[in-house]
């Protein structure tokens, strides 16, 4: 939800704590690109002309969710929801161990660039 709501440093610091905590990172990914495919989702239906209400209702975001996805849809354009859920792929990739890559400096890219001050996402 931070991230989703462009709350930067909260959604580093909630990382960095499940980091801590020991929550395996495949888990925390997961739970990322679930928020952005839904993300792109609603961000494709309100770009072809839908109500952002109607989206979100098709996208199954209800509640208090539906203000941060709000949120996040006027900051966050197709091009770079693409990019995450790319980034998000390569990473899978990276956490099953097929590829070599400092997991966790991968998913605070992502945490980051989800909260949109991006940091640079690195070729995974």
């Amino acid at each position: 939800e931070a991230a989703l709501e462009g709350n930067t440093v909260r959604a580093f610091k909630i990382l960095e704590g499940l980091r801590g905590e020991g929550v395996e990172p495949i888990l925390i990914l997961w739970a990322l690109n679930r928020e952005i495919r839904s993300l792109s989702e609603v961000a494709s239906q309100v770009g072809s002309g839908q109500p952002i209400s109607t989206a979100l209702k098709k996208a199954n975001v209800w509640g208090a969710r539906q203000a941060f996805f709000r949120k996040a849809i006027n900051r966050l354009d197709d091009t770079l929801l693409n990019n995450l859920l790319n980034h998000c792929g390569e990473l899978e990739l990276a956490v099953k161990g097929r590829k070599e890559t400092p997991v966790w400096e991968a998913l605070a890219s992502l945490v980051m660039s989800l909260s949109g001050k991006p940091m640079p996402l690195k070729e995974i």
